[in-house]
C-alpha cells in the first residue's frame, strides 16, 4: 500500500517525524466495559505503519482512565502538545479525533498548533490538514460536537459489530472442528 493510497496529504516531511497514536478512555469503568473500543484504539498503530511510518517512529500515548474534565489529570496530553510545538509530530492519530481534547480551549489550541507546525490529524478514515480552511472548519465542528456525547452511540455500535464478528468466527471454527470429528452418516 502506498502513501497516496491512504491519503495524498501525507508527505515525506510528515513521515520524517513521529506519528503519535493517542489512546484514551475516561474512567476505569470504561476500561472494564469497553474492551473492544480499547482494542480498536490500539489498532491505530497498524494504520500508522500502513501509512508509511516505521515502528520506531510510532509513539503510543496512553491516557486510559484519565478524565478530560480535570485539566491537570492528563499529563500525556501536555506531552503531546509539547512534542507538536517542537515540530516532532508528523501526525496525531486517534480513533475519534474529538477524543483528543474534551474541552473547547484544548481542542482549538491543538488545531492551531497543528496548523503552524504542519502536523496532520487523523481518525484512520480521514486525514485532516489544519492548514487547509475546509479541514480546519470540519475539525472545529467536530470539536464542538464532541462536547455533547452523541458520538458515543456510533462508537458503541461499531464495538458491538466487531465483537459479533469475532464471535461468529469462533462459532464457525468450533463448528468446523466438531464436523471433522463426527463419524460419517453415510452407510456403505
Amino acid at each position: 500500500m502506498t502513501i497516496a493510497t491512504i491519503d495524498a496529504k501525507i508527505g515525506a516531511e510528515h513521515l520524517e517525524r513521529r506519528a503519535f497514536v493517542y489512546i484514551r478512555q475516561s474512567s476505569p469503568q470504561q476500561l472494564r466495559d469497553h474492551v473492544e473500543g480499547r482494542r480498536r484504539q490500539f489498532q491505530m498503530t497498524d494504520w500508522a505503519e500502513h501509512a508509511g511510518w516505521p515502528k520506531e517512529r510510532i509513539v503510543v500515548i496512553d491516557e486510559e482512565g484519565k478524565t478530560a474534565a480535570i485539566p491537570k489529570a492528563r499529563m500525556a496530553f501536555g506531552d503531546l502538545i509539547t512534542a507538536m510545538g517542537r515540530g516532532d509530530a508528523g501526525i496525531v492519530i486517534s480513533l475519534e479525533v474529538s477524543r483528543l481534547a474534551r474541552n473547547s480551549p484544548d481542542w482549538h489550541h491543538l488545531i492551531y498548533l497543528s496548523r503552524w507546525t504542519d502536523t496532520l490529524i487523523t481518525d484512520g478514515e480521514t486525514v485532516y490538514d489544519p492548514k487547509l480552511p475546509a479541514d480546519r472548519m470540519v475539525l472545529g465542528i467536530r470539536g464542538q460536537v464532541a462536547i455533547v456525547p452523541s458520538g458515543l452511540t456510533g462508537r458503541c455500535n461499531t464495538a458491538v459489530r466487531n465483537r459479533a464478528t469475532r464471535l461468529e468466527e469462533r462459532i464457525a471454527k468450533r463448528s468446523e472442528a466438531s464436523a471433522s470429528t463426527r463419524p460419517s452418516s453415510r452407510c456403505f
